[in-house]
């Protein structure tokens, strides 16, 4: 399992084990619930499945219901590889789409500044320590320090 590593990613550590199982022939078998689970691209998904035949790994996708070792199974992981990797691009096209329609329309995209600079500034102002900012508005005393340097009224 890869938790917190895209699909799509090469180095994937839990892939990176379980060929190194299926390699050092520890395993006999691999079974996915989905092709799209281990698979974002085609071409990964077809050499993985020729090493897995090469090693005479078992491989089922349960989902699909094929067979790998017959060419109508073959035909038919090219073909459902290739409308995933062509859904996963999509998906992709669609969010970059989206966030540039959202960024011309003025909207401000990622995480919300946890600092208010104003706020800052009025404490320093009048008299607080940024130990005492940073504590009174549950901000980090590098966010204090960027927000009194940032600003021309630092006292």
């Amino acid at each position: 399992m890869d938790h917190g590593v895209s699909g799509s990613a090469i180095n994937r550590p839990g892939l990176k084990k379980l060929m190194g199982l299926a390699r050092s022939r520890r395993i006999d078998g691999v079974v996915v619930l989905n092709l799209s689970r281990l698979f974002r691209s085609l071409k990964n998904l077809i050499s993985t499945l020729e090493e897995f035949t090469e090693l005479k790994v078992c491989f089922v996708s349960i989902h699909e219901q094929f067979d790998f070792s017959t060419p109508s199974g073959k035909l038919l992981v090219g073909v459902i590889g290739a409308l995933n990797e062509f859904t996963r691009e999509l998906i992709r096209e669609n969010t970059i789409l989206g966030l540039q329609h959202a960024r011309s329309k003025g909207k401000i995209l990622g995480r919300p500044k946890k600092r208010d600079d104003e706020a800052i500034l009025n404490l320093r102002h009048k008299g607080y320590s940024y130990s005492q900012i940073q504590r009174e508005l549950g901000i980090s005393r590098a966010a204090v320090c960027r927000a009194i340097r940032g600003s021309s009224k630092t006292s």
